[in-house]
Formats: C-alpha cells, structure tokens, sequence
C-alpha cells in the first residue's frame, strides 16, 4: 500500500508530458462536486495549475485483479482550500 501511496503523490507533481505518458487513455477522476475529469481534462488542469500543493488523507487500495489496484483517497489543497476526491 506505501509503494501506492506514493506512486499517486508523484502524479501531483508531474510535468504535462510525464502526465501524458503515465495516465491511461481511459484515466477518469471522480470529483466531490460530482463532476468527473477524463486524461484530456486532467491534463488541461495540470498546465493551469503547476505548482498546486496538496495532502493527501483516508488514503485506501482495493485489488480488483492481480495487477490492477483501484486507490481512493481526499487530497486537500492547499492553495485555495478545495477538497475533491479521487478514484484511480
């Protein structure tokens, strides 16, 4: 679960182009409001927002196959105080 945990703080950090290559073609995020973010979205976010810090709470992995992981877990940031969820 800690080798999880922290392949997903990685992606908070990453570079449109490292973005691009490591998020599936069918990537979704599911937001608190409800609103969901596919790659193309998320990837638009990204270049927007750079330098966006975040912490990450109630972190949990379920195994749904042998090699696939579904992780959930809050990211609060903390430049405009907004709180989504995830689902990866």
């Amino acid at each position: 679960m800690k080798h999880i945990f922290q392949l997903e703080e990685q992606l908070g950090s990453q570079s449109y182009d490292d973005l691009d290559d490591l998020l599936a073609d069918n990537y979704l995020e599911f937001g608190s409001t409800g609103k969901i973010y596919d790659k193309k979205a998320q990837l638009v976010r990204s270049e927007s927002n750079p330098s966006v810090q975040f912490t990450v709470t109630d972190f949990d992995i379920q195994c749904l196959a042998a090699d696939v992981v579904l992780a959930t877990y809050w990211t609060h940031k903390h430049n405009d105080g907004e709180k989504f969820h995830l689902g990866i």
